[in-house]
């Protein structure tokens, strides 16, 4: 059954979404600015962050690195000043030379303008080499990781659960650099995600994945990205305790939830959608009901920053404060 939104004044910041057209490597069908309308209008979305998604690359050419760069140019030529989506992650390879990774970064930043705060990486590449298995802890990602910070871009990081340790490696190695770990470092299911762990169970993974964020809780340039949980590799609707809504969810990731926001505290924690990914398990009132649900334990002055402000100082955005005197326009248009 549809749910209404819970609290639906409190102020939102949605800082992981995606956009799709037909025949992209990771969703099936189209998804647009008018179903991300649909979807955030429940909620008091006063804006957001597009996270790449390796569709609308460029054509094979003679520049194969600039091919993401496709992406950002259709993603722009989107949106509207002043709209809904204030921020795009795009995707560079950041193996390449130093001179062709300046390359591709210029380039980003010349089709999205200030709207260009980050970089994602990740070895599931599905229209780009893939990285060495030693990808998080090579000297290139360094170089790249260091370049990402000397431009004042973030690092976003698609790493699986037992990668963790890595990522905390890495991060020691570029503390200029901010790095932002998506999907609470992916606690996936094993048997339904390609990983090479598809014989742990639940608990085992999740003692690793605890390991992990304690350890990456440490390192002060590391913020965390609470969600993902959506997603088809990642709950199991059959190991619900009963119909899916979001008291039920808040119930099967709640303890885990809270133990990564007590980690990163909530100063490093942000709060996201993953649409239309996390689709898969419900609809976008529902999962960001469990997530009000998860976390009404904390103040509001810390649900404040889980649910805004985190994200938006992370990725350089308006404060709710400043969104909600007037000062900034167009808050809560679908561009």
């Amino acid at each position: 059954m549809p749910e209404h939104a819970l609290e639906p004044d409190l102020p939102i910041c949605d800082p992981h979404h995606h956009l799709y057209l037909p025949g992209s490597p990771f969703h099936d069908g189209a998804y647009g600015l008018d179903d991300l309308a649909r979807d955030v209008s429940g909620h008091r979305v006063l804006q957001t962050v597009y996270v790449e998604t390796q569709t609308a690359y460029r054509p094979p050419g003679s520049s194969p690195h600039l091919a993401p760069v496709g992406e950002t140019d259709w993603v722009a030529g989107l949106l509207s000043p002043g709209g809904l989506v204030r921020g795009v992650v795009a995707f560079a390879d950041l193996m390449l030379p130093d001179r062709r990774l300046r390359e591709v970064l210029d380039a980003h930043r010349d089709a999205a303008g200030d709207r260009l705060k980050g970089i994602r990486f990740r070895a599931s590449n599905a229209q780009q080499p893939l990285p060495p298995a030693d990808w998080l802890t090579c000297p290139q990602m360094i170089v790249g990781a260091t370049e990402l910070g000397r431009r004042g871009l973030v690092l976003d990081l698609h790493v699986m659960y037992d990668e963790l340790a890595a990522v905390a490696t890495l991060a020691r190695s570029v503390p200029a650099t901010t790095i932002v770990v998506d999907h609470m470092g992916a606690p996936v299911i094993p048997s339904r995600s390609r990983h090479r762990h598809r014989e742990a169970g639940r608990d085992d993974v999740l003692t690793v994945w605890r390991r992990g964020i304690a350890e990456l809780a440490r390192i002060d340039n590391v913020t965390i990205k609470i969600g993902g949980i959506g997603s088809y590799v990642t709950t199991d609707p059959a190991e619900l305790r009963g119909p899916v809504t979001s008291e039920v969810i808040a119930g099967h990731w709640g303890a885990d939830l809270r133990f990564a926001i007590d980690s990163f505290g909530p100063e490093r924690s942000m709060i996201e959608g993953n649409f239309p990914i996390d689709g898969y398990l419900c609809e976008y009132t529902m999962l960001w009901n469990a997530y009000k649900r998860m976390t009404r334990v904390f103040g509001p002055a810390e649900r404040r920053r889980l649910f805004h402000d985190t994200a938006a100082e992370v990725y350089g955005l308006a404060r709710v404060r400043e969104l909600l005197d007037g000062t900034v326009e167009g808050v809560g248009s679908g561009g």
